[in-house]
């Protein structure tokens, strides 16, 4: 193969893979919600949860198999607001969780004792 063919194919590849983030449309996306609140479990139609946030605002996660905390756990959580779903839940924010944990203070402290056996 000769140079010039090489350059420009090498060229080609580096514009479309630098470029790809240009053709997408990210005005129309939804912005990421990133939150802290309270998981609260309700054993209607088969138990659902949702999340009351410490902001206020009650948000219904429509991926509901993606937590395990029992009720009553402050956790932190991202997720995107899901438009135009039809959900059955009561009054709620529907999102779509993309990462959620227990939520643990920046001032939360706690005290280890290591003892050495012999």
């Amino acid at each position: 193969m000769n140079i010039k063919k090489i350059i420009a194919i090498s060229i080609i590849l580096t514009l479309s893979i630098f470029s790809e983030g240009c053709l997408t449309q990210t005005d129309n996306a939804a912005p990421l919600i990133k939150e802290t609140g309270v998981i609260e479990f309700h054993p209607l139609d088969n138990g659902y949860y949702r999340i009351v946030g410490d902001n206020g605002a009650v948000y219904n996660p429509v991926n509901q198999d993606n937590t395990s905390f029992p009720n009553g756990t402050h956790v932190y959580f991202e997720a995107v607001r899901i438009n135009n779903t039809s959900t059955d839940l009561s009054k709620g924010i529907p999102i779509e969780i993309t990462l959620i944990g227990e939520y643990v203070p920046p001032d939360h402290s706690v005290k280890i004792n290591l003892t050495k056996s012999e």
